[in-house]
C-alpha cells in the first residue's frame, strides 16, 4: 500500500499535467465583452506573461499567521476554538434579530405579493421565546453544501415579482464539512441559527450532524488532509454506501485523508483513489464518520495548493462562463464567494462580504478619491492575483495587455451604449474575462468605481 506523501506526489505530478498551460484548449465563445480576444479565455495567456508566476508567495505556516491576522482585522470572522461554551439571553437574543425583515415589498415564486402575515411567521419561528437566561453552545459539521438564510425558511423571496437570481433571504452557502457553533433551534425544528468561521445565519437541521466541540474541530483541523481543487468533483461511486457515492463536493472542500487506507472499500480496490473521511448525520442527528474514495482523476491534491500566481489564475479560470449565483443558492458563486473558494483552495480564510473583505488584513491600495488616471497607475504596478474593490462587488486582477487593464470576476450586469448616447443594463450573469474599462450601467467604468486594492502577502 503506498503512504500517503507517494500518494501526495502522485497527485502534484498529475495536478500539474493536468492543468499545464497550454494554447491549444480552444475554441471558446468570446461573447459580446468588448475588448476581449479569445487568446484571453485561457489562464496561460496571462501567467505565461510573467517571470516569477510559479513563485511561491507565502508558505503554509505564513498563511497560518495570516489568517490569525484576518481574525483580528474583521469582527465578522469568528475564531470557533475560542468560541464561548454558553450565551446569554441577551447575546443570543441579539444575535439572532441583528437580521431586519426586508423593507422592500416581497414576492414569492408564484408572483404573489407576500403580506404582513407570512413575516410575522418568520419572525414567530425564530423561537425567540425559548431562549434561556443561559444557552449552552452546540457544535456542529455541515454534511452536504447547505444555503445560510436571514431568516427560517428557504423559500424564495423576491424584491421584482419574478426576480428569481436574487433571493432577499439568502445570506450565503457553506461546503460539506463547515465546522458551526450551534446556537439556537427554530420553532418548527427545522432550523439551527449557526455561527461558521465566515458567517452567522439559520441552516437547515437536516444538513447539520452535531457532536462535541473537540470532535468537530478536530475534523476540519486534522492533518493530513485532501483539498477539492476543482470547480466541481465528486467521490467514487459506491452501490454498498450511498450516503457517501457520487457526491458533489465544491473547490476549497477540505476532507481528512485516510494514512493507512483499507485494503479495499466497499469491495473495491483503493489503487487510483483517495481514501477521505466524510461527515455524515445518524437518525438521531448526531456526527459519523464514514470512509469515501475519490478517484485520482478528479481535481483533488493532498494539502493545500502552492500559493503562486500561476496558480490563483489557474483556480480562477476553472470557474470561468459559470453562472452568477448570489449567495451560492443555486450550488455557484457570487462576486465574493468567488475569491473566497480561489485562495480557500491556498489555505486562507477570506471573510464572506467584499465590504469586510476590503477591510481584512492585507497590502492595501487606497483608490478613493483618485482619478482614472491615477488609478491606472496602481492598476499598472499590480500583479495578477490582486483584489479589486468597489461598493458591493470585488474582482481579480490579471495584468495588462495593449494598455488596457483586465480582471476576471463574477459579475451580474454592465452597461451597454445605446443609440441615445446613455447606457442600459446588459447582462452578464457569469465569471467572465474584461477590461477595468468596461462600463456599468451608470455610464461609469468599473475602474472609475474602485475604491481599493488589496495585495495577500506579508
Amino acid at each position: 500500500m503506498k503512504s500517503w506523501r507517494l500518494i501526495a506526489l502522485l497527485t502534484a505530478v498529475v495536478f500539474t499535467f493536468a492543468c499545464g498551460f497550454t494554447s491549444v484548449q480552444g475554441p471558446k465563445q468570446k461573447g459580446d465583452i468588448p475588448n476581449v480576444t479569445e487568446e484571453m479565455l485561457y489562464p496561460g495567456f496571462w501567467a505565461n506573461k510573467l517571470d516569477d508566476a510559479d513563485k511561491v508567495i507565502m508558505t503554509q505556516k505564513e498563511i497560518e499567521n495570516y489568517n490569525g491576522n484576518i481574525r483580528k482585522s474583521v469582527n465578522a470572522v469568528a475564531d470557533l476554538e475560542s468560541y464561548p461554551n454558553v450565551l446569554t439571553h441577551q447575546e443570543l437574543r441579539e444575535k439572532i434579530k441583528e437580521y431586519k425583515l426586508p423593507r422592500m415589498p416581497q414576492y414569492n415564486i408564484a408572483g404573489h405579493k407576500l403580506k404582513e402575515s407570512y413575516f410575522n411567521s418568520l419572525l414567530e419561528n425564530r423561537n425567540l421565546k425559548d431562549i434561556k437566561k443561559v444557552n449552552p453552545v452546540r457544535f456542529g459539521l455541515t454534511v452536504n453544501r447547505t444555503n445560510m438564510r436571514s431568516f427560517p425558511t428557504d423559500e424564495l423571496l423576491m424584491s421584482e415579482p419574478g426576480d428569481i437570481e436574487f433571493d432577499s433571504l439568502q445570506e450565503t452557502s457553506l461546503h460539506l464539512g463547515t465546522p458551526m457553533a450551534v446556537l439556537h433551534t427554530s420553532l418548527d425544528g427545522k432550523w439551527y441559527f449557526c455561527q461558521a468561521a465566515s458567517y452567522r445565519g439559520w441552516v437547515a437541521a437536516g444538513d447539520v450532524a452535531i457532536r462535541d466541540k473537540k470532535h468537530v474541530l478536530h475534523f476540519a483541523g486534522v492533518k493530513p488532509f485532501a483539498v477539492v481543487t476543482g470547480n466541481h468533483v465528486k467521490t467514487g461511486h459506491s452501490p454498498h454506501n450511498e450516503a457517501v457515492s457520487n457526491v458533489s463536493l465544491e473547490m476549497g472542500v477540505r476532507l481528512p485523508l485516510v494514512v493507512n487506507p483499507p485494503a479495499d472499500l466497499d469491495g473495491q480496490a483503493g489503487q487510483g483513489n483517495l481514501t477521505v473521511l466524510m461527515p455524515l448525520r445518524d437518525a438521531k442527528g448526531r456526527l459519523e464518520i464514514k470512509k469515501a474514495m475519490i478517484p485520482s482523476h478528479e481535481d483533488v491534491t493532498v494539502g493545500y495548493m502552492p500559493y503562486t500566481r500561476a496558480n490563483i489564475i489557474r483556480q480562477a479560470f476553472k470557474m470561468q462562463g459559470d453562472r452568477y449565483d448570489w449567495g451560492g443558492r443555486s450550488g455557484g458563486h457570487d462576486c465574493s464567494s468567488f475569491l473566497q473558494d480561489i485562495f480557500l483552495s491556498f489555505g486562507f480564510e477570506l471573510p464572506r462580504n467584499t465590504g469586510e473583505q476590503e477591510e481584512m488584513y492585507a497590502i492595501k491600495y487606497d483608490l478613493k478619491n483618485k482619478s482614472d488616471a491615477e488609478k491606472t497607475t496602481v492598476l499598472t504596478d499590480l500583479k495578477p492575483g490582486a483584489l479589486l474593490y468597489m461598493p458591493g462587488h470585488t474582482m481579480l486582477y490579471l495584468g495588462r495587455v495593449e494598455g488596457r487593464n483586465y480582471i476576471i470576476h463574477d459579475f451580474a450586469t454592465y452597461g451597454k451604449k445605446t443609440g441615445q448616447g446613455g447606457y442600459v443594463s446588459a447582462p452578464a450573469m457569469e465569471v467572465a474575462v474584461t477590461g477595468v474599462d468596461l462600463p456599468r450601467s451608470d455610464g461609469q467604468t468599473f475602474l472609475g468605481h474602485l475604491t481599493s486594492a488589496l495585495v495577500i502577502q506579508d
